[in-house]
């Protein structure tokens, strides 16, 4: 924004396209003349915040003062220091929530502090770990002088802020706050002639005070050092605030502020995704959507959180207002699908939209039964509710219509009398074929952008923690190691060609694997990508080996092996444990049915026996002379003889990459 005393046409040239007036002079120039340039910020956090106090004061009936939150919450303080900050302003990335583990926040200071210092300056100058060990009382606390205590002792004598720099000119030399802030300009603009005649001036006037010169030299070589990457403390104190308004409102009002969260980004899948990662790591019940129970956004249920309905893919917010309108005229609930189709606009809540709310569960609520969200239920439901869509559209259609031409029947459904018992739901829907779990996940995913009532990974959690030498949370943590396997389902692949190198004509590909802790960034270059680009395809349940990097602020796998689900069994398995405990009178029976199994299934997995031949004596024994080729067939049938639990499997080593990244 240009701002100045009259009509900006009478001092500098605009242009206009009709929606907005630009100037056609820098910066710079424009600050010659007389004018003022102010940037104004606007953040999408400001927006979670007031919904989130919004539904805190709904919910609870608690009204929060985001300006009046008690200073030092401890409880807050105590979840930075976790690294908790999903959602948090400023504090999200791996490498800010490594800092926070290591830092221990305790005080507002130290969230303006670290909001200044991550920056590449202070990380690769070293400062940040200097703040830290200084903080922890590991390194001891100077000053360049003893004057300058009073202006760097909040940032434990290391040098943070840029009025920090304003204010050791004023105090060590002798400038005017105007002419320090003018010196500190030269220094991060780097105007040689300007600073060579601060420096005369900051020596000159250190030396008046008292200050020795090779100490007053020392400290301007400091600060002419730090200026390059020194930031404004007004800046950093000003995000503070919004960093522990967040903090605060999850670390005490965790389902209200992460349904604000979800709401803010019901227009970005991945960022949605993301976030009901979280949710579900804090151990928040997710909702599915119900035509009888969800607003617009996402919101409260209890100490739930229901989906809200705009985040259907192809259910507008208009859309949206006419189902709550619809749901207000039924009296507070609808109780069938036609129901549904007579009450709402049609033009509004068309075809498209009705089968996302089938698909997506929202109209499970409208059947018996049906109101699981999922599973059999679920499926059961949606396969009739869709199957009488058409039916429910023809009927409601043309009760609209009649109603439109005032032609009212005895029993037109106006809304129910007050009173009067509410419709009975419908069976008059045709019979169908319940839908498998796997459509009715597929349904869910094409829908909300992921699985809400299971997961297809669920069933799999089991031979995914086997084979897998790591989990996507393990790999966000510190000290992760580099050589990895991970399994899970692959998703958001994407092929491309590099911009430019010696392989900007072969492919590369990135992409996502999710498991039950997760999601983690991949991404395949043109060697890997060409070898395994049949296996790179989305939705693919497989297990990638690669290098783990970690020298950015989220991690990623640099993928040089995947090897599909079904044939990991063969690829990554070293060896078979059968626990078999004590042996009881039938063991010789149950070692021949054993014995029956392995023979059964051949392949190339030694198999060993962990038995309790006599009590507080454990031994392992090798069966010589068979190996297994393991699998749900051969894994059921021991488990039918030894019960649940009793196999365990060696994994193959991770092996080292046939090229250095």
């Amino acid at each position: 924004m240009v701002i100045g005393d009259g009509p900006l046409r009478e001092h500098v040239p605009l242009y206009s396209d009709g929606k907005s007036v630009t100037t056609q002079w820098t910066m710079e120039d424009l600050e010659k003349i007389g004018l003022l340039k102010m940037d104004f910020l606007g953040l999408k956090t400001l927006t979670v915040l007031a919904k989130a106090a919004a539904l805190v004061e709904k919910g609870r009936g608690v009204r929060l003062d985001l300006r009046e939150l008690p200073p030092g919450d401890r409880a807050t303080y105590e979840m930075l220091g976790r690294g908790d900050s999903f959602g948090v302003f400023q504090l999200e990335s791996g490498g800010m929530r490594d800092i926070l583990r290591r830092l221990q926040p305790d005080r507002f200071e130290d969230l303006v502090a670290i909001n200044a210092l991550y920056r590449p300056g202070p990380l690769q100058t070293g400062m940040v770990d200097a703040y830290i060990r200084r903080k922890r009382g590991e390194e001891p606390v100077d000053y360049p002088h003893p004057s300058l205590r009073e202006v760097l002792e909040e940032t434990y004598g290391t040098f943070v802020y840029q009025e920090q720099i304003m204010r050791i000119a004023n105090v060590l030399a002798g400038l005017s706050m105007n002419e320090a802030d003018g010196m500190r300009k030269a220094m991060g603009k780097k105007r040689p002639e300007e600073m060579a005649k601060f420096r005369d001036r900051f020596l000159e006037g250190a030396a008046a005070r008292g200050c020795p010169g090779a100490t007053a030299e020392r400290i301007w070589e400091q600060i002419t050092a730090f200026a390059e990457y020194c930031f404004n403390k007004s800046h950093s104190a000003a995000y503070a605030a919004v960093t522990y308004q967040t903090a605060y409102l999850k670390a005490h009002h965790p389902v209200e502020f992460m349904a604000a969260f979800l709401t803010c980004d019901m227009g970005n899948t991945d960022k949605l995704v993301e976030g009901i990662d979280e949710v579900r790591r804090m151990g928040i019940p997710l909702l599915p959507p119900d035509v009888n129970r969800s607003d617009t956004g996402f919101t409260p249920d209890g100490e739930a959180i229901r989906f809200g309905l705009a985040g259907i893919r192809g259910v507008g917010e208009r859309a949206v207002e006419s189902v709550r309108e619809a749901r207000t005229k039924a009296g507070g609930r609808l109780t069938s699908l036609h129901q549904v189709c007579e009450l709402v606009d049609l033009h509004l809540v068309n075809r498209q939209v009705l089968e996302a709310l089938v698909k997506s569960g929202a109209t499970d609520s409208l059947l018996p039964g049906g109101a699981t969200g999922g599973g059999t239920a679920g499926g059961g439901a949606r396969s009739r509710l869709m199957e009488g869509l058409d039916q429910a559209m023809r009927s409601a259609g043309e009760v609209q219509a009649d109603r439109r031409a005032g032609q009212m029947g005895l029993f037109a459904p106006g809304g129910p009398a007050p009173g009067a018992a509410p419709p009975a739901p419908d069976a008059a829907l045709p019979e169908a074929p319940p839908w498998p779990e796997n459509q009715v996940l597929a349904f869910e995913k094409e829908t909300l952008g992921f699985y809400i009532s299971s997961h297809p990974l669920a069933a799999l959690e089991r031979v995914l923690r086997a084979l897998s030498t790591h989990t996507t949370a393990d790999l966000r943590r510190p000290g992760a190691p580099a050589r990895v396997r991970v399994g899970g389902m692959l998703a958001a692949v994407q092929a491309r060609f590099p911009k430019n190198g010696p392989n900007r004509d072969r492919k590369y590909a990135r992409f996502r694997v999710e498991d039950h802790d997760g999601t983690l960034d991949c991404v395949a270059f043109s060697e890997a990508y060409e070898k395994h680009r049949e296996a790179l395809v989305s939705d693919r349940i497989a297990f990638l080996e690669g290098t783990l990097a970690q020298d950015r602020e989220e991690p990623s796998l640099r993928v040089d092996r995947v090897v599909p689900l079904e044939d990991a069994w063969d690829s990554l398995v070293s060896s078979v444990l059968v626990s078999v405990g004590a042996p009881g009178e039938e063991a010789a029976g149950a070692f021949r049915s054993l014995r029956s199994a392995l023979e059964a299934h051949p392949g190339p997995a030694p198999v060993f026996v962990d038995l309790e031949p006599r009590p507080g004596f454990e031994a392992v024994y090798r069966i010589e002379g068979v190996k297994v080729k393991p699998g749900p067939g051969f894994n059921a049938a021991v488990e039918r003889i030894f019960g649940p639990g009793c196999l365990r499997f060696g994994r193959a080593p991770v092996p080292a990459p046939q090229r250095r990244w």
